[in-house]
């Protein structure tokens, strides 16, 4: 459509269709041809920045646009220090391979073992919602892990506030899905005020730097995130400046006008 008015193509890569599609010969071929077409290509941070350079997508042509959900409309609160061992740990998103609930759960099952009034709240429903409920009764632990369903954004942010630890424990699923940069729940814990704790996975380094605005484990690493709950869980009485630092951070890259600005630029590069 662009090609016979004239007009300079914009183009948004976010995840499957890097990350699944460039697999199928076809679609690699096609997207390299797109590669020489292009005016601009969006993506949220440097890994997929570098995906899609990978790809044949010309690099001077790639702009890194961080994504934004009004999230400097999210109320903040400072996190306050655990008490005892009621520990709450908020999971949520799509259920699928590449959202890594099956890790969390099985890291929350050895946590609830040390922290017997623990509890793992997940929001989200999907494909894998039966096997996630089964590895759940098998854990040994599943009066202390709530399933509840997709939520309204209200109702999801509310119970965002009621947890002390969020875990984005992304991995690249079988098929060679994976996230299109990081999963915006990590910006709504940030914004929040709840501790994020995510994997070395995607571009969710880009927005989690270990110890000051959250903590990080090895992709698909199932003692690696029992470790980061502990880490986090240690340094628990330096949870207020590190929700600080993670909301300053949010507000710095990841409010509507910062998108907005970015946007711009990007359109008014692929006109020149």
């Amino acid at each position: 459509l662009a090609a016979p008015i004239g007009r300079p193509l914009v183009v948004s890569a976010y995840g499957f269709d890097v990350s699944v599609l460039r697999r199928r010969a076809a679609w690699r071929r096609a997207l390299e041809a797109l590669g020489s077409r292009v005016g601009a290509v969006l993506v949220e941070g440097p890994h997929m920045r570098d995906s899609v350079v990978e790809l044949g997508m010309p690099v001077e042509r790639v702009r890194v646009v961080p994504i934004a959900a009004g999230h400097e409309r999210i109320a903040f609160r400072e996190p306050a220090v655990p008490t005892g061992d009621g520990l709450v740990l908020l999971a949520a998103g799509r259920f699928v391979e590449k959202k890594g609930f099956a890790l969390a759960i099985g890291a929350f099952a050895v946590v609830a073992s040390r922290w017997p009034a623990a509890r793992l709240r997940i929001v989200g429903s999907g494909p894998l919602e039966d096997e996630l409920r089964r590895i759940a009764a098998a854990s040994g632990h599943a009066n202390q892990i709530e399933f509840l369903g997709r939520l309204p954004r209200a109702a999801y942010l509310a119970l965002m506030t009621q947890a002390d630890l969020f875990l984005a424990p992304s991995v690249t699923a079988r098929n060679g899905d994976s996230e299109g940069g990081a999963p915006t729940t990590i910006l709504d814990a940030q914004a929040s005020g709840t501790i994020v704790i995510g994997s070395t996975h995607a571009d969710i380094p880009f927005l989690v730097t270990e110890g000051e605005t959250g903590f990080l484990a090895p992709e698909a690493d199932l003692d690696g995130l029992i470790a980061a709950i502990e880490r986090a869980v240690a340094a628990s009485d330096r949870w207020p400046g590190i929700a600080a630092a993670a909301r300053a951070a949010v507000l710095a890259r990841h409010t509507d006008a910062v998108l907005a600005e970015g946007l711009a630029a990007a359109y008014a590069d692929a006109l020149r």
